[in-house]
């Protein structure tokens, strides 16, 4: 059985997405139900104990939402998923497609299509997500940050 990270604005954003859960990846509502329930239905809970094969990032090409941070880009990385982005300005700025993830057009055509991929693809999902792991380690951690966001902090306090 396929599994994938799912969050409701993507449930809503694809329309009938249960149907196609439980046709292509075999999972009943009340078997997802009980899987969330059992792992406590938070998303840190989901990235921690789930052994999904990819995770999806859905957001529309809105002011409000080319204002967002790449954390999704940054949180699956990190759990080396194979990630499905929608291709705006705050994922692609980071994805490399094909290498680190996938950046798709905001269409139902296109996310069923990107997810059909990586069902169908497993050894690519594999290669994707561990590029997107080394990715993650490499840009991401905290002490390749720390010493930045003191200077943020500590220059303006000390007047610099």
């Amino acid at each position: 059985m396929r599994k994938v990270i799912l969050s409701a604005a993507i449930r809503e954003r694809l329309g009938d997405l249960e149907s196609f859960l439980r046709t292509e990846y075999k999972l009943s509502k009340e078997a997802a139900s009980r899987r969330m329930d059992r792992i406590g239905g938070s998303l840190k809970s989901l990235l921690t104990a789930s052994t999904a094969d990819g995770a999806l990032a859905c957001l529309e090409n809105s002011p409000f939402n080319l204002c967002k941070s790449n954390v999704k880009f940054r949180e699956y990385g990190a759990r080396g998923l194979a990630g499905i982005y929608s291709n705006i300005p705050v994922y692609a700025d980071w994805v490399e497609h094909d290498r680190t993830g996938l950046l798709v057009e905001n269409t139902e055509t296109a996310w069923y299509a990107s997810m059909a991929f990586l069902v169908e693809n497993p050894e690519t999902a594999r290669e994707i997500g561990n590029n997107a792991r080394a990715c993650a380690e490499e840009k991401f951690t905290l002490e390749r940050y720390a010493e930045a966001w003191m200077e943020q902090v500590l220059d303006p306090l000390a007047g610099g």
